[in-house]
Order: C-alpha cells, then structure tokens, then sequence
C-alpha cells in the first residue's frame, strides 16, 4: 500500500494511504477525498490521484492552474 504525504508549506498537513485500484480526488469540493480548502488558486475538483499499471499517478484535472 502507498501512502501521500500532503504538505502545505513544508509541513505535514494531511495523510492519505491510498487503495489500490481506487481513484482520489483533491480540491476544495467538499466530496472530493483529499480537501484543499481555503488555499488560493485550487479549484473545487484540482487533481486526480489513480494508479495505473501498478504506477500511481496524479493529473491535473482543473484548467487552471499548475501541479
């Protein structure tokens, strides 16, 4: 099992073992697995974490802004 460390300026904000074969969402949706809330320039449904080929990855699913 993998786990996502989340750090918000250089400190652990958050921690995330990630199932295999499920997929996260992150952002400020209050559905979405991993919450970004009040942070500047995330958008309500921000990345897609997936594993794909036993590799995990994260893409960008908002339009705007950047990894």
């Amino acid at each position: 099992m993998a786990k996502l460390v989340i750090r918000l300026h250089g400190k652990k904000f958050m921690s995330v073992d990630l199932v295999d074969g499920k997929q996260y969402f992150a952002g400020r949706d209050q559905n979405c697995e991993i919450p970004l809330n009040n942070q500047k320039g995330i958008s309500r449904s921000h990345l897609k974490i997936f594993q794909k080929n036993e590799i995990w990855i994260a893409e960008l699913v908002s339009r705007y802004g950047s990894l």
